[in-house]
């Protein structure tokens, strides 16, 4: 018992590790963006919205999700391109980077999602519900899970 929580205790400090690389490249991150020391010749690019590449990751510029309805059990694969909202039932799914390892590298793919759920109501008067806000990972969902009852949502894979 005491080596399988070892163990999982090992794949949740590597995936956290992971989110902590790729949140600290992001160009959003003022403390970052203020710190970073560049060299001479380059200079920092302020209107850049691209996450910069992180050694040995490859960003994607359209995510493959894995959608189910509990209700009706079906499941659905969808692809998306980045910053583009996406309604799936009342859920409106809004991926804004993925990144996936090169083939000689061991596999792997992150995306970063929010999801908000808005409901059955087309009107400007609908609440938007923000039901989750980060990194997913496809290799293990369980890690950062959309909790919600009727749906779930998983990332599949990345597409450059």
């Amino acid at each position: 018992m005491i080596a399988s929580a070892s163990a999982s205790f090992g794949r949740a400090w590597c995936a956290f590790s992971l989110v902590v690389l790729l949140w600290a490249g992001f160009p959003h991150h003022s403390a970052h963006a203020q710190t970073q020391n560049l060299p001479e010749n380059q200079t920092q690019n302020p209107s850049s919205n691209q996450a910069p590449e992180q050694e040995g990751w490859i960003a994607g510029s359209s995510v493959r999700l894995q959608t189910l309805d509990k209700i009706t059990a079906r499941i659905a694969t969808m692809k998306m391109a980045l910053r583009q909202p996406t309604r799936f039932g009342t859920l409106e799914i809004t991926a804004y980077h993925c990144a996936y390892r090169p083939p000689e590298a061991p596999p792997e793919t992150v995306a970063f999602l929010e999801i908000k759920d808005v409901g059955y109501i087309d009107s400007t008067e609908a609440t938007h519900e923000m039901v989750f806000s980060g990194w997913m990972f496809a290799s293990s969902p369980a890690i950062s899970a959309l909790e919600h009852p009727v749906y779930d949502v998983s990332v599949l894979a990345c597409a450059k």
